[in-house]
């Protein structure tokens, strides 16, 4: 009887030991992917950027994130750049109920270019404040149905309309910014209600001009999904805790 108890705890504590060192392992797979990310995301090195964002259609937005559909505020149009703030009810508390859909102008076409969950406009990310020409103003409802078209297409998870409204950020040119520096970089995971892996990040940005430097904090998440035994950011829809 002793044997087969001793026997029986050895099993447990080998189980437990793998468990825990293939959790260890794919938390260290998850930090480093998040980090060489954020690292081409800040610098706006698209090479890099590219082989981290998933390649499946269905995860390049993933499920559906609001409660119904969020109410949108009036768009503010910069030339060709424009977000529309929203307000809304989460289906998750690591999402803001604030946040605002940014658009992109490509040959004529608004597109989306990301989801973004905040509290504040954040000020590192220089997302337009108001409609400032009678030109930008004129885009204003065009911007508006876009948005509201995008996020209904989302919600039926009509995965061919999302895509047709989206902009592909991720094959722009690169404009890599070798002055910034990317530092004191924090990580740590934890798994939405429908069961992905959510990234939380902390880190220091700095940028320098020769002898002098401007820091700022770079805090915020994203959701990491596994396609081909790799790990991919979901760089489409961010949360930004600045």
């Amino acid at each position: 009887m002793q044997r087969w108890i001793w026997a029986t705890a050895l099993i447990i504590a080998a189980v437990i030991v793998t468990s825990w060192s293939a959790f260890a392992d794919v938390e260290e797979e998850l930090r480093t992917v998040a980090k060489d990310y954020l690292t081409a995301y800040a610098r706006n090195d698209y090479a890099k950027i590219r082989p981290r964002l998933p390649v499946k259609d269905e995860n390049l937005f993933g499920p559906y994130l609001f409660e119904g559909m969020p109410t949108l505020q009036r768009p503010k149009v910069d030339d060709t750049q424009a977000l529309v703030e929203f307000t809304c009810k989460v289906n998750d508390p690591k999402f803001p109920q604030k946040g605002g859909i940014l658009l992109k102008q490509k040959k004529g076409a608004w597109l989306v270019r990301q989801v973004l969950f905040f509290d504040r406009v954040p000020v590192l990310f220089n997302l337009p404040k108001r409609s400032k020409t009678d030109q930008d103003r004129k885009h204003e409802p065009v911007v508006a149905d876009v948005a509201q078209q995008f996020l209904k297409a989302w919600q039926r998870g009509d995965t061919d309309e999302v895509l047709e409204r989206w902009h592909r950020w991720m094959d722009n040119d690169d404009d890599v910014n070798d002055r910034l520096s990317f530092s004191n970089y924090e990580f740590e995971t934890s798994a939405t209600k429908w069961g992905e892996h959510f990234a939380h990040y902390k880190a220091k940005l700095t940028y320098r001009w020769g002898i002098l430097s401007y820091t700022m904090k770079f805090d915020g998440g994203f959701i990491m999904v596994k396609e081909n035994d790799r790990w991919k950011v979901r760089g489409n829809v961010m949360v930004l805790y600045f």
